[in-house]
């Protein structure tokens, strides 16, 4: 070959190696890691709905499935909701450059700009890694982690910033962290918190990577000031065999039947091969808060088999019902996971997403979900994060490749995308593409983060809907940039991408119900129901008087399932009448 031969191809391979047009095959097994590696517009406040900011740049921490973001099973976000201050908080880990210390910023809103990042953290040099954040009522924020160091190797650390709002809006972050868990000769990893009320849960694992033998705890009811003790939540007696067995936490919710009463309880969803059948399986743990006891159970079982395929990332929550709800990864890989798990470089365990729940006492069969994009990249999707609404709408995201091929190539860049999952009517409703990177873009965005709570109602006009927080990495390694995003929860009346087709008229109980008024000028119910073909419908609501105070429905509508706000006026009873040519169902409304 001449030498214009070998310039030509050392061109087009040059090209293709950093355009990302060629497909990637799946990397090797991974495993998680502890820690230890290494021109947006402006806003407003909260960023609002499509906004896309840039948080921070660069982070010097990241590579290949790794991220200063890990990982999805604890949240990287949170939203400070307290008097008129409303605005979202985003963490991180870093390098060398900010001394191995966790970082956080947010959004402020005088300045129109994400503050300059603080430390949560006092470390003394030493890594510290795997963070989660919360915020309580009061506007405080709560952090844990774990970091090296220590007799151990790795143990939970836990602080607090405190919001002051006496001048400018700042937090002052308690710089002499809690220790919870224990000297006692072996690791404990991982942690994953829920903040609900006064009551402050974290959770870990107990022993190094691929030699955890129990779920570990430490609680507080007294929004952080004293802590009962560590404890286990589940000993296993032996090494639990899986891999990437990270938890997923979600406390209990406002029962909507109760003016007062509070749900305390907390599930937990990890992974492991509970059955004994070689395939990891998906569990759930029940913390009973009265009796401050703990219960495992099977949520989903991993299949077994030569091809069998590991049942990982499960992200948890849970509805205004006190009823639980998981969306897990099925990987791509087979072996059962009790090694490693399989993904990209760029994405970090890859499969396919399926949900279940506990109603009515019992884990329903696992559903696949699937994007209605290319049906190949469904089978690529990276590690889920969930978050609910007040109206029991259960918002998630992943990423997921551009393209793909049917034996699992696939093509850049990974983007972020979310949909939510309406469990009263089965409904997946996919919402689009979060971040913004093109076909054959060299970067790539991975572990993306969703609050727990999305909020809806009490939230300024036109902020109301979930947050994204994710990182951008070239080519799978650093420096990175953490990303943040707002979409809307605004709810198509004609909601096409469902998971089954609507075959009969359905009226569904109205959330919430009765309904609690803390602002009317914010607050909604949802009205919702289904048709099964195109059909006259009306919906009026009434007062006590029998007077008609309010029309949201009245002409010819397509098939579907809707959802029909209705914003009240004033505190009270009131009732609906929902006509259509298969039914005439009424009802009543309480406002208190």
């Amino acid at each position: 070959m001449n030498f214009s031969g070998l310039l030509i191809f050392f061109l087009l391979f040059t090209v293709n190696l950093f355009s990302g047009t060629e497909p990637l095959r799946h990397i090797e097994r991974m495993l998680p890691t502890p820690g230890g590696e290494n021109s947006y517009f402006i806003p407003g406040n909260p960023p609002p709905i499509d906004s896309f900011c840039l948080v921070y740049y660069p982070v010097w921490y990241g590579g290949y499935f790794s991220s200063p973001q890990n990982y999805p099973n604890a949240k990287h976000i949170t939203n400070v909701m307290v008097g008129s201050y409303y605005f979202p908080v985003v963490i991180w880990e870093s390098g060398g450059p900010w001394g191995l210390q966790s970082l956080f910023s947010y959004w402020n809103d005088m300045l129109k700009c994400w503050t300059n990042p603080d430390s949560f953290t006092s470390n003394n040099g030493m890594d510290t890694s795997r963070g989660n954040v919360c915020a309580d009522s009061k506007g405080n924020l709560h952090f844990v982690w774990h970091q090296s160091g220590n007799p151990d190797g790795y143990e939970i650390f836990y602080t607090r910033a405190f919001l002051d709002t006496t001048g400018l809006l700042s937090y002052d972050v308690d710089r002499s962290p809690v220790m919870l868990s224990e000297t006692n000769g072996e690791d404990e990893l991982f942690p994953a918190m829920a903040v609900h009320g006064d009551t402050v849960m974290i959770i870990f694992n107990v022993g190094y990577i691929l030699d955890e033998h129990a779920i570990g705890y430490n609680l507080s009811t007294d929004g952080g000031d004293s802590w009962i003790g560590r404890s286990i939540a589940y000993e296993h007696s032996s090494t639990m065999p899986g891999s990437w067995m990270l938890c997923s936490i979600a406390p209990g919710n406002l029962n909507l039947l109760s003016t007062t009463t509070y749900n305390e309880d907390m599930w937990v969803s990890f992974s492991f091969d509970y059955t004994g059948n070689g395939c990891m399986d998906i569990v759930a743990l029940h913390w009973e808060a009265t009796s401050n006891t703990w219960a495992l159970e099977l949520a989903a079982a991993g299949q077994s088999g030569p091809f069998s395929h590991a049942l990982c990332c499960p992200a948890i929550v849970v509805d205004y019902n006190q009823n639980p709800h998981i969306i897990y990864q099925e990987n791509m890989g087979t072996g059962g996971g009790l090694s490693s798990l399989m993904g990209y470089n760029e994405c970090g365990p890859a499969g396919t997403l399926f949900y279940t729940s506990k109603i009515g006492g019992t884990w329903s069969t696992p559903e696949k979900v699937m994007f209605p994009r290319y049906e190949f990249c469904n089978y690529l999707t990276g590690y889920p994060s969930a978050g609910i609404a007040m109206d029991n709408t259960i918002y998630f995201s992943a990423t997921q490749p551009e393209s793909a091929t049917q034996d699992t190539n696939a093509y850049l860049p990974f983007n972020v995308h979310y949909a939510r999952f309406d469990p009263q009517t089965a409904t997946v409703t996919y919402c689009g593409k979060v971040s913004h990177l093109t076909f054959g873009d060299s970067a790539n965005a991975i572990y993306v983060h969703i609050p727990y709570f999305v909020q809806e109602v009490n939230v300024p006009p036109n902020t109301q809907g979930p947050g994204f927080t994710w990182c951008q990495m070239f080519n799978g390694s650093g420096p990175s940039g953490v990303y943040y995003c707002h979409k809307d929860t605004i709810i198509p009346r004609n909601e096409t991408k469902t998971t089954s087709t609507t075959s009969y008229f359905k009226l569904y109980q109205n959330y919430p119900n009765p309904f609690r008024v803390n602002s009317l000028a914010k607050e909604e119910a949802i009205f919702r129901f289904s048709l099964p073909d195109r059909s006259k419908v009306s919906l009026k609501i009434y007062d006590v008087t029998g007077r008609v105070i309010s029309e949201p429905l009245s002409g010819k509508y397509p098939p579907g399932h809707y959802n029909i706000p209705f914003k009240p006026k004033s505190k009270g009873i009131y009732f609906y009448r929902l006509e259509s040519p298969y039914k005439t169902t009424t009802g009543k409304i309480v406002i208190f």
